[in-house]
């Protein structure tokens, strides 16, 4: 281990979300908290993800009053006119045209969506200014969106993972990688652990399937009904023994969860520095919420995950007890007894192993800032495709807001419908004209 070097306050740019998922917001937390353990002084910028700001399908969204269909994926011609036609934003986050010549560091942290089409404003702006890059516990796979990815991976200062299959995912694309638990798990405060000794009360952590709530923040209708079923059970087989709370993660839950459980009491906040009060009321949270698992963890409080998709081995790095969708009630409820007998050996552990990951984070990432010196030979200024089309693009994207206006406007469900084949064709003929000219500058 180096010695750290003291330096400048760092401007650095943080990969994360607001106000969309706020377990990105507690992954976030878990990294400062490294860098103010490590005394780094620091002026934090967000590159934010929120798919309202930057949808999947790289670009923007002009729609902004829709709500996407659930089969958004397969409508890719719908998907490819608004991302053309949403110019830019006004989120309080990096630009794709950001000067970024005042950027110290970029730290990309926690999420699947680390190589993903999302990341392409970062990752141009990243070359075109030569910026040191730390990935910092990210998870999913390893699939990259973008050559120009590669280099800037394989030249990051420090690259973990939050999961073994994202450790053999990143192995095979031939970086190299160290498996450390998710940084969620540094989201607290060391001040703000519990020391819990017995169980008094559970958390449930609700989820919304994606037909019922948003895509990209719902889950399959089988994880569903299974997560509610061992709800509802726990709830009679404890009656009379514990306290049970349901917790939102997302505003389209609370409706939800008031018709699915209406006698019980639901928190939720906007704010995600609100969730390390409401989960330290807990003594045991159960849920298939991955982060809501780890910031509990990250309280001192032992969770128990409901492992929906490959995300649900992140909460191993929480010691959280794992039921996989399906997991047949017995054994689920077994599992659960053995939690709550064992309490308070299981905050015990959670403690300590908290405090070992955190020095485990805080020698790599002080090794890190002592290398920042990088020099990139890959070019990919996306900003330029961009820039070349906005002024003729403007009245198109005028033309189709005026198509929206009609339809907002039209309140008859039969004249609505008679319109939709005209509606259609002048939609085409729009996208048309916007391939034109994509087509004409390449």
């Amino acid at each position: 281990m180096r010695e750290f070097i003291p330096m400048k306050k760092l401007n650095i740019i943080f990969s994360t979300t607001r106000q969309w998922n706020p377990g990105d917001e507690f992954i976030l937390q878990g990294v400062r908290n490294v860098l103010k353990e490590l005394e780094v002084d620091h002026c934090p910028v967000i590159y934010n993800r929120n798919p309202d700001i930057r949808p999947s399908h790289q670009d923007r969204q002009l729609f902004r009053t829709s709500k996407l269909p659930s089969d958004f994926n397969s409508q890719v011609d719908f998907v490819d006119l608004e991302a053309n036609l949403k110019l830019g934003f006004f989120d309080n986050s990096l630009k794709p045209d950001t000067n970024c010549e005042f950027v110290d560091w970029v730290i990309m942290s926690g999420t699947p969506e680390w190589c993903s089409a999302k990341m392409t404003d970062l990752y141009s702006s990243i070359l075109r200014y030569n910026l040191p890059v730390m990935i910092i516990g990210v998870g999913g796979n390893c699939d990259i969106y973008h050559e120009s990815y590669r280099e800037v991976i394989s030249k990051s200062k420090l690259l973990t993972v939050r999961d073994h299959n994202t450790f053999k995912a990143v192995s095979n694309q031939g970086f190299s990688a160290e498996e450390i638990p998710c940084p969620a798990l540094l989201s607290a405060e060391f001040n703000q652990e519990r020391n819990i000794q017995t169980v008094k009360k559970i958390a449930l952590i609700y989820h919304a399937t994606a037909a019922d709530s948003v895509i990209w923040n719902g889950f399959s209708s089988d994880a569903y009904e299974y997560t509610n079923s061992l709800y509802r059970r726990m709830l009679s087989h404890y009656a009379g023994q514990y306290q049970f709370s349901i917790v939102c993660h997302y505003i389209d839950e609370i409706p939800l969860a008031r018709r699915d459980f209406p006698d019980m009491e639901i928190e939720y906040s906007f704010d995600s520095n609100d969730y390390y009060n409401i989960y330290s009321q807990f003594d045991l949270v159960v849920g298939p919420r991955v982060h809501g698992v780890g910031v509990a963890a990250s309280l001192g409080v032992p969770g128990i995950a409901i492992s929906h998709d490959s995300r649900g081995s992140t909460t191993k790095g929480f010691l959280a007890e794992v039921l996989s969708v399906g997991t047949p009630e017995p054994e689920a409820f077994a599992k659960i007894a053995d939690m709550i007998a064992n309490i308070a050996s299981r905050s015990a552990n959670l403690r300590k192993h908290k405090r070992l990951t955190m020095d485990r984070y805080k020698t790599l990432v002080r090794d890190a800032l002592n290398d920042r010196v990088v020099n990139y030979q890959s070019s990919w200024d996306i900003s330029s495709r961009h820039a070349f089309t906005m002024e003729e693009l403007r009245p198109l994207a005028s033309a189709l807001e005026a198509i929206k206006l009609g339809v907002a406007t039209e309140k008859e469900s039969d004249r609505t419908a008679a319109l939709a084949p005209e509606i259609r064709t002048r939609l085409i003929n729009i996208e048309n004209k916007i391939n034109y000219l994509m087509n004409r500058q390449q």
